[in-house]
């Protein structure tokens, strides 16, 4: 049985093409770790792992040898969960990993995966798609019940039940002819440190975010990194003095900083958990 190893690769394909060729599989996650943009594909039967009981799933170590400049991530679960707390998970059959930097690719999987991967190249196929988007956004909420439910909100907010809630609502249907395209324009639009493409025979995920919810950490460690206050344009002069002598948005801060330390704290260790000054950086630091 062929053994699982770290190959170079030196494609001929033009990128945004090698995305979508991987796009094809069943199962497909592409997502951006600082210059890396890795992908992991499978064509699987079933999850892998499908349960609400996830807090306590350990993760097993596993015995990888690869150089200090692979990939930072080569095998292992790719997860999301869902609203209602299910936490849904597969494993990639092989995974594909471009250091945009270096403009280098890597393969990590068996040598005869490696071989039929090469095999498949498209030798200039190009994917097109249509770019008529023509449709009209609907919101699931009207202004009444919106208003209606902000009244409701601060009812709950003057009676400490709640700290905040997120009063969001659905907008569509929306009609996209190729969601990677779309993922891949929206991330070269507005480069996000925390974008993932997520596609699965049930659905297609598209994420582009800066914030950074939770990160767990091989030494049990967690973090949190909240982000509350954006400024439309950051190379304005008084782009900084706007932003941190802001009242509103350093009390939403404050809130969610308070509310993170505290839901952390049930799970750990009594006086470990620090919350730091806050900063203004820049999207992408």
């Amino acid at each position: 049985m062929s053994t699982t190893s770290l190959h170079d690769w030196h494609p001929t394909d033009e990128v945004d093409t090698i995305w979508h060729r991987l796009q094809q599989h069943d199962w497909c996650c592409i997502f951006d770790v600082g210059d890396w943009r890795i992908a992991g594909v499978a064509n699987l039967p079933n999850w892998k792992l499908r349960t609400k009981d996830w807090k306590n799933i350990v993760k097993t170590p596993e015995s990888i040898e690869a150089p200090p400049s692979a990939p930072p991530f080569l095998n292992g679960l790719l997860s999301i969960v869902s609203f209602d707390g299910e936490l849904h998970s597969w494993q990639p059959d092989y995974t594909v990993a471009h250091d945009t930097s270096q403009n280098r690719w890597y393969f990590w999987g068996t040598q005869e995966q490696y071989n039929t991967f090469v095999g498949e190249q498209t030798n200039g196929h190009e994917y097109r798609v249509s770019s008529t988007q023509s449709f009209e956004l609907v919101s699931n909420m009207s202004e009444a019940y919106y208003q209606r439910a902000v009244e409701r909100t601060r009812e709950e907010i003057e009676l400490g039940n709640v700290y905040q809630i997120n009063l969001s609502h659905r907008i569509g249907p929306l009609q996209i002819d190729n969601p990677l395209k779309t993922w891949l324009a929206l991330m070269d639009l507005n480069p996000s440190t925390h974008g993932c493409y997520w596609q699965t025979p049930q659905e297609v995920l598209l994420c582009n975010s800066p914030e950074q919810f939770l990160l767990f950490s091989t030494d049990q460690s967690i973090q949190s990194t909240p982000i509350k206050g954006t400024h439309r344009t950051p190379e304005h002069p008084e782009a900084y003095n706007e932003l941190w002598n802001s009242e509103k948005e350093r009390a939403e801060l404050t809130m969610i900083v308070d509310m993170m330390r505290n839901d952390i704290s049930r799970v750990s260790k009594v006086g470990s958990v620090i919350a730091k000054a806050r900063t203004i950086r820049q999207c992408g630091d």
